[in-house]
């Protein structure tokens, strides 16, 4: 906390906006690797965060941007979804991950008994578009990739994306997987198949619809050569951890520390007054 990270979020949003500009609105990156099927995409920035940062971040939008120039939704309240919102005439949405493991949770519709249709769930208002990019502050929040929040999350469409947190690890190296699953950085997330070259960010139960082949054919990368050798004392663990710093963290990581913020956390020079109670 106090590192600045919401602020320079903002200012990297508002300068990717003018880079694109200048470009003529061409995306730098490819589109998102989960995508299963075209979204219609806008160009806002989706942020997700604990329900007491929601304010945080609406009070800093409006602090470090000029007056008008930017629109922010707070996507938040029993009513949202009632609402028909224009989500491509906003700049910022704001949300919450419990509103989005909320709207995520499969809703289906009555089954017609006569018939038997099963009506498959139909998507939130949040998954139904494709986000130019999503920041998920405190991201440590999804550390548990069998969550039903972290499943939602995962589950949302995006060109960028973006992890804030003061914490990345807690407890052991499996709770890294979640976020680097979020930002899908390849290889490191994928299920490889040890009978061909297929290759896919989820797994299957059932025989892998690319290559056919039985689910216990496939391995997941990060499990197989960071999280299970990371358990051991060995040369093996030494090597996970080796990879995991300077191959993995060491290219997607930006980290700011309290020394290098030393300056402007700096607190002025402690006064004392001393003072008397008398009965």
């Amino acid at each position: 906390m106090g590192m600045g990270k919401t602020v320079q979020a903002i200012a990297l949003v508002l300068a990717q906006c003018e880079l694109k500009k200048a470009t003529s609105g061409s995306s730098i990156l490819s589109s998102s690797l989960g995508t299963s099927q075209e979204l219609p995409t806008v160009k806002g920035t989706l942020v997700v965060c604990p329900l007491i940062g929601a304010l945080q971040w609406i009070r800093e939008i409006e602090r470090c941007t000029i007056k008008g120039s930017n629109k922010t939704l707070l996507y938040h309240g029993a009513d949202r979804e009632k609402c028909m919102y224009k989500l491509e005439e906003y700049d910022f949405v704001i949300t919450t991950y419990s509103t989005i493991q909320a709207d995520y949770i499969p809703k289906r519709k009555k089954q017609n008994s006569s018939v038997g249709e099963d009506v498959s769930r139909r998507k939130s208002v949040l998954h139904s578009v494709k986000w130019d990019r999503i920041i998920l502050d405190e991201a440590h929040c999804i550390k548990s990739v069998h969550s039903n929040s972290t499943k939602a999350v995962l589950a949302l469409e995006s060109f960028y994306k973006w992890a804030l947190t003061g914490t990345p690890l807690q407890n052991h190296i499996g709770e890294l997987y979640s976020v680097v699953r979020f930002l899908q950085v390849t290889p490191y997330v994928c299920y490889f198949c040890e009978d061909c070259n297929c290759t896919g960010l989820d797994f299957s139960f059932d025989a892998c619809p690319q290559c056919s082949h039985q689910p216990a054919r496939h391995f997941l990368w990060w499990k197989k050569y960071i999280e299970e050798p990371s358990w051991s004392y060995d040369d093996e663990g030494r090597d996970a951890m080796v990879w995991l710093k300077h191959k993995i963290l060491k290219s997607l990581l930006l980290r700011r520390t309290k020394k290098e913020r030393a300056v402007d956390l700096a607190l002025p020079t402690k006064t004392i007054c001393p003072g008397w109670k008398c009965d």
